[in-house]
């Protein structure tokens, strides 16, 4: 009885988002260009979660559970933005200044002091904290048609 077919999701770089690139020193920075810090505990997040599913799977050996490997997806279209016609990968599109991530804790997008972009599709980031919806389908594309899902779709 219940769901045989999961797909589990993994944690994003969160270290990647507008928000966490203005709050932390600019020396804290990975080999993305992201918060390593902040990356670092994604990283970790993810190897218990895949060792939690694999014990799932042990323990249900009738079951199918892939993983979407949202964080090396992510990572894949930061590096490979112009594939996605995304060029601003750090700096968020809807905010507000100053600095180069139109991130400010008090003044969120939708603010007074807010102002969005003109082109999302061309964005990463949409506010600092989540995405845009260019991101979520470069995101998407990866999980259907690549191998960011473990074991993958085709075996369904």
């Amino acid at each position: 009885m219940g769901a045989n077919y999961v797909i589990a999701q993994g944690m994003p770089p969160i270290g990647c988002l507008a928000f966490s690139m203005k709050m932390y020193k600019t020396t804290n920075r990975d080999k993305i260009g992201c918060v390593g810090s902040v990356n670092d505990l994604s990283n970790i997040h993810n190897t218990i979660f895949q060792q939690n599913l694999r014990g799932l799977l042990r323990q249900f050996p009738g079951i199918v559970i892939d993983y979407a490997d949202y964080n090396n997806a992510y990572s894949y279209v930061l590096k490979n933005g112009g594939l996605y016609g995304i060029n601003h990968m750090f700096k968020a599109c809807c905010g507000a200044w100053p600095g180069e991530y139109n991130f400010n804790i008090l003044a969120h997008c939708g603010s007074f002091f807010s102002d969005s972009c003109k082109d999302p599709s061309r964005y990463i980031n949409w506010y600092g904290l989540h995405l845009t919806e260019a991101m979520y389908k470069a995101i998407s594309k990866e999980f259907f048609t690549k191998t960011a899902i473990f074991q993958s779709f085709r075996h369904l």
